[in-house]
């Protein structure tokens, strides 16, 4: 039962247009710190940048060592950038993508490549950037002849990979619905991959960073941080409803909009909604 962790901050990036980002070192390291805090085996960090080819081959590498009783995490601090597609998958014209030090990632790797039946263990992505809701997603095409109603079926979610999100002070579960053609539709498809998602901000949102002293970082690992480290019993659906709480506090002063928190799990993740976030299979409060 191993707990692992790959951690990638990209503060520049040969992206045309893109300012550094400052704080996307300081990012990973107090994500290591929380993780080293509670009980991760194995953990991996690249403060100052990674190429497309060698983050693909890490996550492969994860990947592979990753057994149906270990713990993978992933978390990204850097840009996002969009790019318009025809892919009918996309409800929003655009992929999804995680700025590297020489590229873009796009969202849709990540369905063809990385979450396929080969996968095992119970996964993490946390992914810090704008537009990140999706980012390390895949996406399957649900008809509206293949929809299915009640128990344990799928139904129409406002991501493909979500099915319950806690919303309220009490954590309750709910599915959220948004509005569907008859035709080709975003849908989830149960794939038994036990995954957890989060991120700074939707598909259309911007994520913010902060100055505190000298140090910039980014208003959403700081506020992370700062729950975990006020409660160290945090659950996922806790640290949730705590960041949303923060959120509707925050946004009034900045000056330009703060991108709302945002998570995901898979059905056959619900049960780690329950478990103390950021933390080692293994971690007892």
């Amino acid at each position: 039962m191993v707990s692992r962790a790959l951690l990638v901050g990209v503060p520049i990036t040969d992206v045309p247009d893109l300012p550094p980002l400052d704080g996307a070192p300081h990012d990973v390291r107090r994500i290591a710190g929380v993780l080293t805090g509670r009980g991760f085996d194995e953990i991996e960090m690249h403060p100052e940048g990674l190429d497309v080819a060698p983050f693909k081959k890490r996550l492969f590498d994860l990947r592979a060592r990753t057994t149906d009783n270990d713990m993978a995490l992933v978390y990204f601090s850097g840009h996002g950038f969009r790019l318009p597609t025809h892919d009918r998958a996309e409800a929003d014209g655009h992929d999804e993508c995680l700025v590297l030090s020489d590229d873009v990632l796009a969202d849709n790797w990540f369905r063809a490549a990385l979450w396929t039946p080969a996968i095992h263990g119970r996964w993490i992505t946390c992914a810090d950037t704008c537009f990140g809701a999706t980012a390390f997603l895949e996406y399957n095409l649900l008809r509206a002849d293949e929809r299915r109603d009640g128990g344990e079926a799928v139904h129409m979610a406002a991501e493909l990979d979500v099915v319950t999100v806690p919303i309220d002070i009490l954590g309750t579960a709910v599915t959220v619905d948004v509005p569907v053609e008859v035709v080709d539709v975003h849908a989830l498809r149960q794939t038994g991959i036990a995954r957890v998602s989060l991120a700074a901000a939707g598909e259309g949102e911007s994520a913010q960073q902060t100055t505190q002293g000298r140090l910039i970082s980014s208003w959403y690992t700081d506020r992370i941080v700062e729950t975990i480290e006020a409660d160290p019993a945090t659950t996922y659906a806790t640290l949730w409803t705590q960041l949303q709480r923060r959120w509707a506090v925050d946004r009034l002063s900045f000056h330009d909009p703060l991108g709302e928190p945002w998570m995901s799990s898979s059905d056959a993740a619900r049960s780690m909604l329950s478990a103390p976030a950021f933390a080692a299979l293994d971690f007892r409060p």
